[in-house]
């Protein structure tokens, strides 16, 4: 996976040679950060075209996806942390709804579908980029999963609730403190 943290021109021609080379063949492929692409969303269509997904962490003053653009040319776009609390940040925790909230406040997500977007891509995004499909807790689908309180999607996403236990493989693996 190509990782590019080079901005204007030249992080844009780099973005371009991968989608060139992706494209030419058939090969899918992902670029983590592509801080160039903040305000290019003219390059969705061809990313799309190249089947080049896009991953980014959302933290600190670095540029974020334009992802709204990115998901309606069909980009696959993922979320994560770039560490758990390693030497490149402290503020990695591992935590998807602390990210899907960190997404939306960085994009100015403010609409309960734009929050809704932003949990999509921390919940499924991945699954997605490797070509799984995403649980629904549907049946048949594994019981692994993580139970907050919260009225709604966009309420989970802005409120970050504290866990109120960890499902793995239909074992309650942790109930955190309260």
């Amino acid at each position: 996976m190509p990782h590019s943290h080079d901005r204007g021109e030249q992080g844009v021609a780099q973005v371009l040679e991968i989608a060139r080379r992706a494209k030419s063949s058939g090969v899918p492929t992902t670029i983590s950060h592509a801080f160039c692409l903040d305000g290019r969303e003219e390059l969705a269509e061809t990313l799309a075209e190249a089947k080049v997904a896009l991953t980014t962490c959302a933290l600190g003053a670095d540029p974020v996806l334009p992802v709204g653009p990115l998901l309606e040319a069909g980009v696959l776009v993922g979320l994560g942390s770039d560490g758990v609390r390693d030497p490149w940040t402290p503020f990695g925790d591992g935590d998807m709804i602390n990210r899907a909230h960190l997404l939306a406040y960085r994009t100015d997500a403010r609409t309960d579908e734009e929050l809704a977007t932003c949990y999509e891509i921390a919940a499924h995004g991945g699954a997605a980029l490797l070509g799984l499909e995403p649980a629904r807790l549907q049946a048949g689908d594994p019981a692994t999963f993580i139970l907050v309180r919260a009225e709604s999607v966009a309420q989970a996403v802005v409120d970050k609730p504290t866990p109120r236990f960890v499902v793995r493989d239909g074992r309650v693996r942790e109930r955190p403190c309260r």
